[in-house]
């Protein structure tokens, strides 16, 4: 369905990695301070009993991202052949019918899996662009983003240095401020990679928290019995 109307609003659509709804303070945690989500969850609406829906193998990111990102259940991707971990061209993404709208797509962060086929039919503009599983917060292999829709490893340039949701953040900023002024509206996807491990944070947030004083959680145990 087309996004129609004279008021077409912007939306930037944030997406963190492997996060838990319990590292929400404005959720009931009283250990962990985020600020800005609470922010979103005081002016917004929060869904306090959403779950995903599992996965066909260990890894539970990339078919829910897939879902998320098709409006598909996991067995409707995975019924295509493809674990669910894919959009088959027969179904349109989020971000590609905003951009069949006439809305400008951006995408900057975490994208694994869709090296192609459908990023490159959502997305009309990106940076930083990994398409990789997470294996590092500050060593990131990120493509530059292609008209092409092409994405070989041998165009992957190695980012170091800079923390990955920093390094995605900026991305993001610098789109945003690059389209003030501009008629068409857009949609800009930003992924961080984070809190998936590897779980390293930058240095002013990490010393926010004493590890002794972090509480466990009851079924803790030092190794498996």
């Amino acid at each position: 369905m087309p996004v129609r109307g004279a008021d077409r609003p912007n939306v930037l659509f944030l997406l963190t990695d492997d996060q838990r709804h319990d590292t929400i303070a404005a959720l009931g945690n009283d250990q962990i301070r985020t600020p800005h989500l609470d922010h979103l969850v005081a002016s917004g609406v929060a869904f306090r009993k959403a779950y995903i829906m599992g996965s066909s193998s260990p890894q539970v990111g990339s078919p829910s991202r897939a879902s998320l990102l098709s409006g598909r259940t996991l067995w409707n991707l995975a019924s295509q052949g493809e674990r669910g971990y894919e959009i088959p061209e027969t179904f349109p993404t989020l971000p590609q019918v905003f951009r069949e709208s006439g809305y400008v797509t951006f995408a900057t962060g975490k994208n694994f899996p869709g090296r192609e086929g459908a990023f490159a039919r959502s997305f009309s503009k990106g940076d930083k662009i990994l398409f990789r599983e997470v294996y590092s917060q500050d060593r990131l292999p990120l493509h530059d983003f292609a008209l092409s829709g092409v994405y070989p490893r041998s165009t992957e340039v190695m980012q170091e240095g800079r923390h990955s949701a920093e390094v995605y953040a900026e991305a993001c900023i610098r789109f945003l401020r690059s389209h003030v002024g501009k008629e068409e509206p857009f949609f800009a996807y930003l992924a961080f990679q984070t809190p998936h491990d590897p779980r390293k944070a930058p240095a002013p947030f990490r010393v926010v928290y004493e590890d002794d004083k972090m509480p466990l959680s009851p079924s803790f145990v030092p190794e498996h019995p």
